[in-house]
């Protein structure tokens, strides 16, 4: 899925300069948060698109720092995005893209709370593209 965001974010910015979060990517551990955004800066390399990863367990600080800098793409962590957002650190109001992957795991590791949270601040119009490698009732639910 990051081909086609990459896509789409680099034919917006085209002679434009953003400082706005313009794609989420959610996903539920960090080590597949890493995994993703690698994906992103490899695949994104020829573009002057900027994502980060945002997870717990490393200096909060940091990632605000960054934040600040500017970026595209976020990959997060359901916990620690809501912990920005909290802050004043983000603002998730020109997303256009949202990307929920392995969504599965994240339900089933309970992040619903978190992700309803996280969803009440995003803007009603956006892509919202779902991936799991199953389909639940409560997949479903929050596919609605």
């Amino acid at each position: 899925f990051t081909l086609p965001i990459l896509q789409k974010l680099a034919m917006q910015s085209a002679g434009k300069e953003t400082d706005s979060i313009r794609a989420l990517i959610l996903v539920p551990t960090r080590e597949l948060a890493v995994q993703v955004n690698k994906s992103v800066t490899e695949y994104g390399v020829n573009t002057a698109l900027k994502s980060m990863v945002i997870y717990g367990g490393v200096s909060i600080d940091a990632q605000a720092s960054s934040l600040a800098a500017g970026v595209d793409i976020v990959v997060a962590t359901p916990g620690r995005l809501l912990d920005h957002l909290r802050r004043g650190s983000l603002s998730l109001m020109a997303i256009d893209t949202l990307v929920f992957d392995e969504a599965d795991r994240m339900l089933d590791m309970g992040f619903m709370d978190e992700i309803n949270a996280i969803l009440k601040q995003l803007p009603t119009e956006r892509q919202t593209l779902l991936f799991s490698a199953t389909f639940s009732d409560a997949i479903y639910r929050l596919s609605k």
